[in-house]
């Protein structure tokens, strides 16, 4: 079974994401702990930091909406 490749979307929104992406799974927080379950249970390095990008987007995405009820 292979991985998937990421492609098109925003670059420079990519960028910014692959960067906080891996400040964050440095730092000590809930998301250095996301991404080090999943390298525990043996997915790729990538694979692991492009589902913490997304967790970020999730995360981001579920602030704004409170901001605007």
């Amino acid at each position: 079974m292979g991985y998937r490749r990421t492609k098109g979307g925003r670059v420079g929104v990519k960028r910014i994401l692959f960067m906080a992406a891996m400040t964050a799974r440095r730092t000590d927080s809930p998301l250095k702990v996301f991404y080090e379950n999943l390298i525990n249970r043996g997915k790729k390095k990538m694979v692991a930091l492009t589902a913490l990008m997304r967790k970020i987007v999730i995360i981001g995405n579920a602030k704004l909406k409170s901001l605007h009820t």
